[in-house]
Formats: C-alpha cells, sequence, structure tokens
C-alpha cells in the first residue's frame, strides 16, 4: 500500500493505519463519525495503491456532527487530514497546512453535494502531477526522505460554498477547536503554512515560528516571495525545498 520515491530508495506510506488512525481519532471527533472517517481512509488508501478508481465521496448528512452537515442544498466540502511517512520514519512529523477544502457546484448532480477529499488530491496517485501540486510533491518527499513523517491538513475544515457565507460562528469555532486538538496530536517539528488565512490559524494557536508560503496556485506573488527568476513549476518547487529546509534546519535533497 505504498508508492516509490522518485529516486527509489524509499518507501512513501499514505496514511498508515497505524499511525494516522491515532490523529484522526484524537481530533476529528467533533466534526465526523469516526467510524465513517476510518472507513473512508481505508478506501483512500486503496485509490492510492491503485487498487480502487480515484474518486471524492458524498458525505452522508448523518455522521456530520455540525448545523451544515444536515443541510438539503449545500455544496461543500471537508478534506481528511492524510499523512506520509517513511519506513525508517523518525517519529516527527512536518505539517503542511492550506487554507480549506475548496470545493465548487458539480453541473449535473443533485442539490446535495458535501464531498469527502483529501488536501491537494494527494490520495489520487497522479495528483503529484496535476496543476500546481508538482510544486509542493518534491517538498513531501524530500521531507520523507529526511526521515521524517508529513502531515497534510486544512486550517479551516469545512468549505461551504459560496465562499463560506452559510457558516455559523458555532461551526468555526468547532473547526478551530478540531484544528488545536490536531496541532496537539501531531507535535510537528515544523510548520508550513500556505496562504494568510492558514497563517492567521496557526498564529490564533500561539505558534510563532512557522514557514509562510503564498497558495500553491496564488500565480503571481510567488516569483517575489521566492526571489526567482520565474515561477515555472520546476523553479518553485526548489525555491520552495531549499526555503523549507533553511528555516527548519532539516537537509532536503
Amino acid at each position: 500500500m505504498h508508492r516509490f520515491f522518485a529516486k527509489g530508495d524509499l518507501d512513501l506510506n499514505f496514511c498508515k493505519a497505524g499511525i494516522w488512525e491515532d490523529v484522526v481519532k484524537s481530533s476529528q471527533g467533533d466534526l465526523f463519525d469516526i467510524d465513517f472517517l476510518l472507513g473512508a481512509g481505508a478506501d483512500f488508501r486503496e485509490q492510492y495503491s491503485g487498487a480502487k478508481p480515484v474518486s471524492w465521496p458524498n458525505i452522508p448528512a448523518d455522521v456530520a456532527k455540525f448545523e451544515q452537515g444536515k443541510a438539503d442544498d449545500i455544496c461543500a466540502g471537508y478534506d481528511m487530514p492524510t499523512t506520509f511517512t517513511p519506513d525508517n520514519w523518525n517519529g516527527r512529523f512536518f505539517a503542511l497546512i492550506a487554507q480549506d477544502p475548496l470545493r465548487k457546484p458539480l453541473e449535473g448532480k443533485g442539490k446535495r453535494q458535501f464531498t469527502l477529499a483529501t488536501p491537494w488530491g494527494f490520495s489520487n496517485p497522479e495528483a503529484p502531477k496535476a496543476a500546481h501540486n508538482g510544486k509542493l510533491w518534491p517538498s513531501v518527499e524530500a521531507i520523507c526522505r529526511s526521515g521524517h513523517g508529513v502531515y497534510l491538513t486544512d486550517a479551516s475544515k469545512i468549505y461551504i460554498h459560496p465562499k463560506n457565507s452559510l457558516k455559523t460562528a458555532e461551526t468555526r469555532a468547532l473547526e478551530d477547536k478540531v484544528f488545536k486538538k490536531e496541532m496537539e496530536a501531531v507535535k510537528p517539528v515544523h510548520v508550513v503554512v500556505f496562504g494568510r488565512e492558514a497563517e492567521a490559524s496557526i498564529r490564533a494557536l500561539g505558534v510563532s515560528s512557522y514557514d509562510y508560503h503564498p497558495h500553491i496556485s496564488a500565480w503571481g506573488k510567488q516569483k517575489s516571495h521566492y526571489g526567482t527568476e520565474n515561477e515555472t513549476h520546476a523553479v518553485i518547487a526548489g525555491a520552495l525545498m531549499a526555503q523549507i529546509a533553511r528555516n527548519s534546519g532539516v537537509e532536503l535533497s
């Protein structure tokens, strides 16, 4: 149930049960039924390994524990936190944090579209080559190659279209509670945030030492941020990895 690094020197484990399940059980239960999440995680592992076709399933209303989860007319999304670990994992994580699980209404589908996916879609084995993901994936591999694990999650746990306008104050408070539990469970040795909203969420937890980067799809902002000549995927991938290595003090290659 793992795929190989491009350099072929280590195995890359996706949401390894004995590691990933502990974090999910200790942090996500205020949002969703844990048995549902564990079952979905098992399905995503099979998708990642190629044993099952890739799909983003709809989240049943009865497994959600917040108000909007029971709405009949909703376009929303939740990205289940994921982990990547090498076989020689040293027990420590880098946390890579996106802003939110963005969704858009799907044409021709029913009214209720509340879909479950993973951050950056990485449960899809083809995702590292998709669109802007090529800027991020080399850093995921390099972190794991160093012996560390990678924990991927969204700071804002639930996206509700359009622009979260339907989200209540109670749901926002619940998201903050879950995000705090995640960070307490993971205890990352280094935090990497993508986008100002993710930065605000990590600062709200009192974390002052972190690595900030524009969202990987923020075209026009990355050249100035990294000081590169252009914003091609390969150039930004190298600059991102170099900055994470410099700010974390961990050699990445």
